[in-house]
């Protein structure tokens, strides 16, 4: 997949982020909500693995409290927890179908991931930044 057709779809994650509200819930309750496939999985790690990021404006109102407390460094991490488990849990040729229906991922890897993209991006400023 390109990086043109990766900007695609990573609105469509956003959206269905903001959907969800997870906001509004604790590191451990987005833990326990098993609502992303293998395939938004993959996607986002492929948008990660190609050193790619976006701008959210109104990340404040996006992302629970708790994840302003991590920096590029233990994003990554906890990242590269997740590329672990995705080589752990997908096979190679697991069918799109599959990938799509099976929903085995939490909200709580999805904010790692986008918030990584959202903190790498060349416009994003800490609080207090000018």
């Amino acid at each position: 997949i390109k990086d043109e057709d990766l900007y695609k779809v990573i609105p469509k994650f956003v959206e269905k982020y903001r959907e969800n509200s997870y906001i509004s819930y604790e590191r451990e309750e987005l833990e326990d909500m098993k609502d992303w496939s293998d395939l938004e999985i993959l996607l986002l790690l492929k948008f990660y693995k190609n050193g790619l990021s976006f701008e959210i404006p109104d990340g404040k109102e996006f992302f629970p409290s708790f994840s302003f407390t991590y920096n590029i460094a233990p994003l990554k991490i906890q990242i590269d927890k997740i590329v672990g488990f995705c080589y752990d849990r997908i096979e190679p040729d697991t069918s799109k179908e599959t990938l799509i229906s099976s929903t085995s991922w939490s909200a709580l890897e999805v904010t790692y991931l986008l918030h990584y993209f959202v903190i790498t991006h060349p416009n994003y400023k800490e609080d207090g930044e000018e």
